[in-house]
């Protein structure tokens, strides 16, 4: 239960960690940086991944081919990194 609870806060201070040493550098800069991490994290998460795809697929059935739905969920992680 302990160790659970340290690996909880050690992510918790990674974080806010990150957020308060992007804070600091230029704007351009941590948007780039976000967007980096933005990329790996679609490579890296293979099943949220694929949930993405599936639920862009489902959102805009018949609009856009399977193709068009990897690239916007390519997008869906860059903005969110």
């Amino acid at each position: 239960m302990w160790r659970k609870r340290l690996r909880h806060r050690i992510v918790y201070l990674s974080i806010r960690g990150f957020l308060q040493f992007i804070n600091f550098i230029p704007r351009r800069t941590a948007l780039s940086i976000c967007d980096v991490l933005g990329r790996i994290a679609y490579h890296a998460a293979r099943e949220t991944r694929l949930r993405t795809i599936s639920h862009l697929k489902l959102a805009y059935a018949g609009e856009c081919p399977g193709l068009d739905a990897a690239r916007m969920a390519v997008s869906v992680f860059r903005n969110l990194g």
